[in-house]
């Protein structure tokens, strides 16, 4: 008798997280390298999934940064060339797709910055850009990005706040996250989280 295919919640519950993020990482690698014809079919018999639980696992891979922007365009070209093979002009949609998990992946290595940084007082701005492979100006910008846009909770933006504070005092850093707070709050309809 056949085993039930496991969906993406039995996986969770039977696997470690490490676990789950390494097979994410292995299904969503292996349908990159795959010939194009290959469906996600060989992958749900293969890891006995779902079908919806294959395309959750590849979106993991890509939102957590799991695997690379080069396998990410691999996924992308591999989705556009399977639609394109049932409709010639198909492809939009996995497009689309590939834009919106790109997107969230932006706002999710934010969120994960953000509040590694400002969980991390005893690290230097130097220290947690090196830990995300990050100049500092990008680790500014991810900050900014992160408090602006409300990608990251007010407690979260509070202790960025003090951390800066403490290394600078001054009137002129302040009056920036004051601006800051203003923006923050103008953004608030709009929030990304």
């Amino acid at each position: 008798m056949k085993e039930k295919e496991r969906n993406f919640t039995d996986l969770k519950k039977e696997l470690s997280l490490d676990e789950l993020k390494k097979l994410s990482k292995t299904v969503a690698t292996d349908y990159a390298e795959s010939e194009y014809c290959t469906s996600y079919l060989i992958f749900v018999l293969r890891y006995n999934i779902t079908k919806s639980c294959f395309y959750r696992l590849i979106e993991e891979a890509i939102v957590k940064n799991y695997v690379s922007d080069e396998m990410i365009c691999k996924m992308q070209k591999k989705a556009i060339s399977n639609q394109q093979a049932h409709n010639l002009s198909a492809g939009a949609s996995s497009v689309n797709r590939y834009a919106q998990l790109r997107k969230k992946r932006e706002v999710y290595r934010c969120k994960q910055v953000a509040t590694y940084f400002a969980q991390n007082p005893q690290l230097s701005k130097y220290e947690v850009a090196e830990e995300y492979n990050l100049t500092v100006k990008q680790l500014y910008g991810l900050l900014y990005n992160a408090f602006v846009k409300n990608v990251v909770n007010n407690k979260i933006c509070k202790l960025i706040e003090k951390r800066s504070l403490s290394y600078d005092s001054s009137q002129k850093t302040k009056e920036f996250f004051a601006k800051l707070w203003e923006k923050r709050a103008e953004n608030k309809k709009g929030t990304l989280n």
